[in-house]
Order: structure tokens, then C-alpha cells, then sequence
């Protein structure tokens, strides 16, 4: 039988059945869930699923549970819509079944969108909300001062040798997202490049990006890539200025067994000559004063040398998506 030909699909009603209030409003794991039913009735036979589930009258993707009158959980959400014919023999009657759930996708709600949308995350993976998360990572570092200030040196103002180390905790943030494009050029560009921007509270210098990974997936014929990126950020450390462990500039103890001859006539002015102790040259290095001289009867503290090891991109610009994140 062939079905007759129709402009459109026009939707004569939709009606909650009553007796489909089903649910579960306590569970110890805090995962409660519902059932709404609604009966459409169409006036056109080859009406299919999108366009019965996108009726005006059924909940929206992500909608909160409301039961009617005084019955609704808040935190449980349509997280499933389906349709299916009341029988198979009648074309112009439909059974609607949302589902609801206080349980999530790991990035939480995301836009409403239908599988017959061309655009959505339904159908644009790269829409679809971030997994965001929190990890510290710790390590072990041989400090070059403690927290008043004062370099790590024997009371002859000798460093110690070996250095001392102690632990330290860093904030690390992890986003996982979808892209579209992904591959060797961002992972050259963004590994190990360090904030030069203000990022989640961070100053510039002191937040830096890991290696991302990523592997290509599908959504039907769309490919896309599921990406991970790892930004840590700086801990307290004491040799630095503001006390805050910074990735570029490095800073290093000027320290040295050398010094700059200073010494006017000398045939050597101006080069590398050994520090001498009675006429014999030190084997551990001394404190430099940062003019290649040794920091002695100057009353100044240690030194340190400044070094640009990473590269420095503006990271709001790479996680713009991820604006509006409580801070380290």
C-alpha cells in the first residue's frame, strides 16, 4: 500500500499520559531517575521520530523533571527521547518516553539539539561541553632559598653541595575536548609553551602547557579528533620574586669557581680567570655578585641569572571555551 503524498505534518495534539509518572526519587548513590510518557497524535502518516520528539509540547533535551502539579526534581534533566509508534498498524499515533536522570555526561548538559539538527552537538562533535578536571602533581626540588629569602649556602656562604630538596605540590588542569583539526603542528606549537598572558588568575610566566594527545574518532562520516591538553601552573618557590615558581625566564644561582678580571693593565682584562685562595685556584663555586665578581664584603644577597627557555603564547586565546573557570 502506498501511502498518500502531504504538504506537511501538522501535530493535532500531545497529552501526558498520566499513568507513565514513573520514578525513582531516592537512590543512595545520589543517581534518582524519571519516566514521562505523552501521546502525539499527526495528521500525516510518514511522520518519522525527529519530528514527533521535537513536538511543541514534549520537553526539551536537558529540560528538568516537572511531573505536573507539585511533583519536579530540579537536578534530574531529560537526558533520552524517544518515540514509537502506540501500534504498528497505526501510523497517526505516537508514544513519546522521556527519560530523566540527576546523573550527567562527564562535560554536564550541553545545547538542545536533535539528530535531524544540522547543527548541535547531536551532530557537531566539536559542541559538545569539555570534560574539565583538577590534579595536583608533585615533585621533588632542590630549592635555591627558603621562604624568608635566604639562599641555601653554608655559613661561609658556600652552596651546599649536594643541593637540598623538598616536595612541592603544582595545580594541573586537564581539558579534554573535541576538535576538528588536530595534528603535529599544534603539538610543536604548544608543548611546554609557557602563558604570556593572565590565565585563570595566573601571571604570565608561570602557567605552562603540556604535550597534548589526541586521537581521531567518528559521529557518522564527521571525523574528528578527541583532544586532551594538560596546563600546569607555577607553586610557591621562593626564589623567585612574587614567590611563585616561574617557567620562563628560568632563574639560576650566580655562582661560579671563575670570575671576570676587573684588574686594569692586566693582560687579561675582561676574561674568565680562576678565583683564587691564597694564590690557589677554589674547587667549589662561590657566590657571584652578578658583574662576575665574587659576592664578598657587598651587602647584597644572592643573585640569579635569568634565562628564556620556552616559548611564550597567550593561552585565553587556545581555551577560550573554558573562560569563566574558578582559578588556581
Amino acid at each position: 500500500m502506498a501511502w498518500p503524498v502531504f504538504d506537511a505534518i501538522n501535530i493535532i495534539s500531545v497529552h501526558e499520559i498520566e499513568v507513565s509518572l514513573d520514578g525513582t526519587p531516592f537512590v543512595a548513590s545520589h543517581v534518582r531517575t524519571y519516566k514521562r510518557q505523552f501521546r502525539v497524535i499527526v495528521d500525516n502518516p510518514l511522520g518519522e521520530s525527529n519530528q514527533i520528539c521535537s513536538a511543541v509540547g514534549i520537553p526539551l533535551p536537558f529540560a528538568p523533571y516537572t511531573g505536573g502539579g507539585t511533583t519536579y526534581d530540579l537536578s534530574a534533566l531529560c537526558v533520552k527521547i524517544s518515540a514509537a509508534l502506540q501500534v504498528p498498524e497505526d501510523r497517526f499515533h505516537w508514544i513519546v518516553t522521556c527519560e530523566y536522570s540527576s546523573e550527567m555526561p562527564e562535560g554536564g548538559p550541553s545545547a538542545c539539539s536533535y539528530g535531524i539538527d544540522a547543527i548541535g552537538p547531536q551532530n557537531e562533535p566539536e559542541k559538545e561541553p569539555w570534560i574539565i578536571g583538577w590534579e595536583p602533581e608533585v615533585i621533588t626540588k632542590a630549592y635555591e632559598r627558603d621562604m624568608s629569602g635566604n639562599a641555601f649556602t653554608s655559613s661561609a656562604g658556600k652552596p651546599f653541595k649536594p643541593a637540598p630538596t623538598f616536595q612541592m605540590a603544582r595545580a594541573v588542569i586537564t581539558f579534554t575536548r573535541n576538535q576538528l583539526t588536530f595534528g603535529r603542528e599544534q603539538i610543536t606549537q604548544y608543548s611546554f609553551a609557557v602563558n604570556s598572558d593572565f590565565f585563570l588568575g595566573s601571571p604570565p610566566g608561570t602557567a605552562q602547557c603540556m604535550p597534548p594527545t589526541g586521537k581521531l574518532m567518528f559521529r557518522g562520516a564527521t571525523s574528528y579528533w578527541r583532544v586532551t591538553w594538560k596546563v600546569k601552573f607555577g607553586g610557591p618557590d621562593p626564589s623567585y620574586d612574587d614567590g611563585i615558581e616561574m617557567f620562563t625566564p628560568v632563574q639560576i644561582l650566580d655562582q661560579d669557581t671563575y670570575r671576570i678580571q676587573d684588574i686594569i693593565g692586566s693582560p687579561d682584562l675582561g676574561t674568565q680567570v680562576p678565583i683564587l685562595r691564597q694564590g690557589v685556584p677554589v674547587t667549589d663555586p662561590l657566590l657571584l655578585d652578578g658583574n662576575g665578581q665574587p659576592l664578598e664584603g657587598i651587602d647584597i644577597g644572592p643573585q640569579y641569572r635569568s634565562f628564556d627557555i620556552y616559548r611564550t603564547l597567550p593561552f585565553n586565546a587556545l581555551f577560550a571555551a573554558g573562560l569563566g573557570l574558578v582559578g588556581p
